[in-house]
């Protein structure tokens, strides 16, 4: 374990200095917060949407009848950490924004990322399980179309 942590390390190491070394071929245009979640993507709206939901939700059960004290406390409390954790979120993509260091060394990391999900798709095993993913999805694509369609016919 140890040896591929030193080994992990030497080429996150030689990944940096070349950056460092290469910054003519550093993409001026980079931004590291559409690497992270692009704006009006099915994540970012989702993220939205799934917020929406538990705001509502968390009004709802401040509406409802006398909850007992502990339950509101948790919630109160999960509902400050939801928003704690998108402060921090948001001041994260500000410094990798800002820091020039940070940059270089969040695109390094986005490109490891790349190219170890490249190289481990390319085992047969994973292979396999992909088709099989893909297949699924196939599956829930199809039902959802097929649900779709029997709601316009009911309009």
């Amino acid at each position: 374990m140890r040896k591929y942590f030193i080994f992990i390390s030497f080429l996150l190491g030689l990944s940096l200095i070349v950056n460092a070394v290469d910054t003519n071929k550093q993409n001026a245009n980079f931004n590291p917060v559409n690497s992270i979640v692009k704006p009006g993507s099915k994540v970012a709206v989702q993220n939205v949407n799934t917020a929406k939901k538990q705001q509502k939700t968390l009004k709802e059960n401040k509406q409802a009848a006398p909850v007992n004290e502990f339950i509101k406390q948790i919630l109160d409390l999960q509902n400050q950490r939801r928003e704690v954790s998108l402060q921090i979120y948001e001041l994260r993509v500000q410094l990798i924004k800002s820091d020039p260091d940070l940059r270089i060394l969040h695109k390094t990391i986005v490109d490891l990322h790349e190219k170890m999900a490249k190289q481990l798709n390319k085992n047969a095993k994973m292979e396999v399980y992909l088709a099989k993913a893909k297949k699924i999805d196939g599956q829930i694509t199809d039902l959802i179309a097929s649900k779709a369609k029997e709601m316009k016919k009911k309009k």
